[in-house]
């Protein structure tokens, strides 16, 4: 089962979905982490902002 789904995955015919939901906080976890690594905002602002995509709705 594992050799053929790598060797989908190879051949770009095996492709993973994502929700509307998923691909909206992903992209603001990239955005976020992009500050970050630019030095724009501390550690702790860092663990803030992820905090608060993932925490209570």
């Amino acid at each position: 089962m594992l050799n053929s789904q790598v060797r989908l995955v190879r051949e770009r015919k095996l492709r993973r979905y994502q929700t509307k939901q998923t691909l909206k906080i992903q992209g603001k976890l990239w955005g976020v982490w992009k500050r970050y690594n630019d030095r724009s905002i501390s550690t702790s602002q860092l663990l803030d902002l992820c905090s608060s995509m993932y925490g209570p709705v």
